[in-house]
């Protein structure tokens, strides 16, 4: 067969390809009926659309601290912040924090560090190559080590500098620090790089140049191999160094953003809170082609100059929960779908009630009373301009949407699982979901001002049910699955009804094959938990061989098709079931159920 042969059939086959993705059905968004509509209180919060200004001083603060810690970690240590890092740092000044100022903003003392990030830093510094190594781009990470090496020597060691008599290939022999020292002048730490120790670093830097400036270039797992032997060097040379670094930066960071975080309060306290001059302009962007008119467009909605970017069967799935939450408990639900299926319209350009008054029969479109239609479009922005900046994706203007944002602690177990634990566990709450990504309609979520108007209970740490079947994934952070389970541990041991909960967590680095006692703090939990009088099973899944749902999901087009919207699981997942003796007795499983509860997570040729 020709070259021309094999080129029409490999367009064939991918026409087939497109052909048969297309006509996949639609994996439902979310799952309403049955559901029981309550009325939402919280007596420390109010229940309302908020202020957009508030929120842009949050954005603002918030930019801010990730800015600080970067500059920190690049000053310090010669490197930007690892990936997720401040997340996590984030999540857990919020979880540790013994009195709330903000709803969003955690308050810390200026001179409490950070366990989180001491643990996170000293880990990504150890194995900062390995993390980028597994790129095709070996000689990009050869790059960002070797630059890590020269400014730690400039800066620690200035009577020696490691430099060389010309640029090198990979971009960092320079005379000058690969970062400058924007912190201050001269070293931030007091420690010393012996002239041996320069030496020999010198020696493995200029070999590993010399390797990688080969011709012809050597092989991707040759170069791989002189990487890893740099790697080891450094890492044997510099490890004396590293707890006093990674110290100076939690130290710092945490002087510096207790004061932009006391700052940024005291300027949201003095906002007016006025809501009377916001205008939120709804607008409908196509960023991606669509084949098919059916398919879900990506709207816009924006305050001033920021944006926030939703597909249309999302921002109809929050026009249901905005309903349900809103509307007088005597009003009845038969006009609303309870159910998100593929011939349900989307929200398209002709659908005028995103801005108009006018009542309209459309099932897709916003289905609330008028006075509700400033307020939802209110509620929306401010909703998704929270966890657009809790999640790390920057706000922009019109022209600057941001699609391709980091939504990983957002992310959830597919459809398929919620309707599984439905039928069998009676499962009817999730306790830690948002309003984006929640497949029923009763959720906890880690905002109750923004997502109360959705219908979220609030903080499931604040959550305290005496009987009931609940869902729980929680962000796959060390503290907070810490708490999550002495919260559920406190809550079987209070209630004699039926309480169940089935928990999916990540398994690090096969840590829960291995004993218990001996791993990291949320391990040991583990093991208390299996160790309860509330512990009826486990299964572990393996990694690669099921999936989860992307936490930007409601950034993707045509969500519930795209292979986008699954992502194939690269760790394996933990699945616990705790239960009172009733909860036992009226939701019994058996390894016939944790087998099919696998099959339910899907397989690898779904993600």
């Amino acid at each position: 067969m020709g070259d021309s042969d094999e080129h029409v059939m490999s367009k064939s086959r991918r026409k087939r390809q497109r052909l048969n993705h297309a006509s996949r059905p639609r994996q439902p968004l979310w799952r309403f009926e049955g559901q029981e509509v309550c009325s939402t209180t919280n007596n420390n919060e109010t229940k309302g659309p908020g202020c957009c200004d508030c929120e842009l001083l949050r954005l603002q603060c918030v930019r801010q601290l990730r800015e600080c810690m970067d500059r920190t970690c690049l000053a310090i240590l010669g490197h930007s912040a690892p990936r997720n890092c401040f997340n996590r740092w984030f999540m857990e000044r919020r979880l540790v924090q013994t009195s709330c100022l903000d709803p969003l903003l955690p308050s810390f003392p200026a001179d409490e560090t950070s366990p989180a990030l001491y643990r996170e830093l000293k880990v990504q510094f150890l194995q900062y190559p390995k993390h980028l190594r597994d790129s095709s781009d070996v000689g990009k990470a050869a790059e960002n080590l070797c630059t890590t090496i020269c400014y730690l020597c400039d800066t620690y060691a200035p009577a020696m500098p490691l430099t060389t008599s010309h640029d090198g290939i990979l971009g960092c022999h320079t005379t000058e620090p690969a970062h400058q020292n924007d912190v201050r002048s001269g070293p931030l730490v007091a420690i010393s790089i012996s002239h041996k120790d320069m030496k020999d670093l010198r020696t493995a830097v200029d070999n590993c140049k010399s390797f990688f400036s080969l011709s012809p270039r050597p092989s991707k797992m040759a170069l791989m191999c002189s990487l890893d032997e740099l790697y080891q060097t450094a890492r044997d040379i510099l490890k004396p160094f590293i707890k006093p670094l990674v110290r100076s930066v939690c130290e710092r960071v945490a002087k510096e953003t207790a004061e932009l975080i006391q700052e940024a309060c005291s300027s949201i306290s003095s906002c007016p809170h006025s809501v009377s001059d916001d205008t939120l302009v709804p607008t409908l962007v196509d960023r991606i082609a669509s084949e098919s008119q059916s398919e879900s467009s990506l709207l816009v909605i924006q305050y001033k100059d920021i944006c926030t970017v939703i597909s249309s069967d999302h921002l109809h799935k929050l026009s249901l929960l905005f309903h349900r939450s809103n509307m007088p408990l005597s009003e009845p639900l038969a006009a609303v779908p309870e159910y998100s299926s593929p011939s349900s319209p989307s929200l398209m350009p002709a659908s005028s009630s995103l801005v108009s008054s006018e009542p309209t029969s459309e099932p897709a479109a916003i289905i609330t009373p008028r006075a509700y239609d400033s307020h939802f479009l209110r509620s929306v922005w401010i909703m998704l301009i929270r966890y657009q900046i809790l999640f790390g994706s920057d706000s922009s203007t019109g022209s600057e949407i941001p699609l391709t944002a980091e939504y990983g602690f957002h992310a959830a177990v597919p459809s398929t699982v919620f309707d599984f634990i439905v039928k069998h566990l009676g499962v009817t709450t999730e306790c830690f979901s948002s309003p984006l990504n929640c497949y029923l309609s009763r959720f906890c979520s880690a905002f109750y001002d923004t997502d109360s108007a959705f219908g979220s209970l609030g903080s499931f740490f604040d959550f305290h049910p005496k009987f009931g079947s609940f869902e729980v994934n929680p962000p796959f952070e060390e503290q907070m699955i810490l708490k999550m389970f002495n919260h559920i541990l406190d809550l079987l041991g209070s209630s004699e009804q039926a309480l169940s909960f089935i928990i999916f967590i990540p398994n690090w680095s096969g840590a829960i094959n291995r004993k218990l006692t001996n791993g990291s703090p949320h391990m040991r939990m583990v093991a208390t938990a299996k160790d309860s009088r509330w512990f009826r099973g486990d299964w572990l899944i393996p990694a690669f061989e099921h999936i989860y749902i992307h936490g930007n999901q409601h950034l993707i087009q045509q969500a519930a098709s795209s292979r986008q919207y699954f992502y194939r699981a690269t760790h394996a997942t933990y699945v616990l079931l705790l239960q009172t003796d009733a909860a036992a007795e009226k939701w019994p499983t058996d390894e016939t159920f944790w087998r099919q509860l696998q099959d339910s997570m899907g397989s690898p040729n779904e993600g």
